[in-house]
């Protein structure tokens, strides 16, 4: 009998589990998950036993800040558009202020191409309130799309309702 991963339904979510052929596998995959040597595939959850309990991993829970932030980084430069927006929505929530984010969020509001990646961008620069971004956001109220420009006006507004003050941190 071999292992495998077995993938169904319930409510709606996709799980992920072991079909192990030995115990001893199956407890090394969910080891090897545990120590973060090992990813669950994207979009999957992982039911490992421990101490007689079920415990749910997902991608995102094994995956630091600062790897998750990688991920994303790479996606904002991806040719696809559709691709590069949902990588900039995600920075905003992850909401991770390291410089190099900041940076690559002020980049795609500056200079990528589509409206909605700036838009995204714009959004999560003020989810971060990531105050060196305030220069171009600044000129992103006169974006030729009015939607990004709207937004920018918003994150301003929510930048002068309280301090402007993001700890940047460097490697």
């Amino acid at each position: 009998m071999s292992l495998g991963l077995s993938k169904y339904l319930l409510g709606g979510f996709l799980f992920w589990t072991l079909v192990p052929a030995s115990q001893s596998f199956a407890a090394s995959y969910c080891s090897c998950i545990k120590a973060k040597t090992c990813l669950p595939p994207p979009q999957a959850l992982i039911i490992c036993q421990e101490g007689g309990k079920n415990v749910l991993y997902t991608r995102e829970s094994v995956m630091s800040k600062d790897s998750r932030a990688d991920e994303l980084l790479g996606k904002l430069r991806h040719r696809d558009s559709a691709v590069r927006t949902t990588a900039a929505t995600d920075l905003g929530v992850l909401g991770y202020t390291h410089q190099k984010v900041g940076t690559a969020l002020m980049q795609a509001v500056q200079h990528d191409q589509s409206k909605w990646v700036r838009r995204a961008a714009v959004k999560a620069l003020g989810k971060l309130r990531y105050s060196p971004a305030l220069q171009v956001l600044r000129a992103a109220t006169v974006d030729s799309d009015q939607f990004v420009s709207q937004s920018a006006s918003q994150v301003l507004k929510g930048f002068s309702g309280a301090s402007a003050d993001v700890q940047i941190t460097m490697n």
